[in-house]
């Protein structure tokens, strides 16, 4: 049996999840669903060594293109939460500054300091 159809069947099951919409709410399970198959793609990796057979040879061939759309994808999908957590962080800012808004200025109102000693 070809060593590399494990490993084809999980790069492929890992691209038909990173291909779907991710959905607010059900991101924590599409990303658990990620991690993984990451981990056991990461398994049938390692358990991969040459030589390799003709039959394995035009496997990895289909894989190369699948995994660089599979690194596209990821990358998209780190850039929209590093999004989503920049926005939380400004929102979250931006609440803080609503409920106390004299919290930035100075403490210094109104006082005079010398500098001299």
């Amino acid at each position: 049996m070809n060593r590399l159809l494990a490993l084809h069947e999980t790069t492929v099951q890992l691209q038909r999840i990173l291909s779907k919409e991710v959905v607010e709410g059900e991101r924590d399970a599409t990303l658990e669903q990620i991690n993984v198959l990451l981990d056991e793609r990461e398994q049938q990796l390692n358990i991969v060594q040459p030589p390799f057979s003709e039959d394995e040879q035009e496997v990895g061939e289909k894989l190369l293109p699948i995994n660089q759309d599979i690194q596209v994808k990821m990358d998209e999908l780190f850039s929209q939460i590093k999004q989503d957590v920049k926005s939380i962080k400004t929102q979250k800012r931006s609440n803080q500054t609503y409920t106390n808004p004299y919290q930035s200025l100075s403490n210094y109102d109104g006082m005079f300091l010398d500098h001299k000693k």
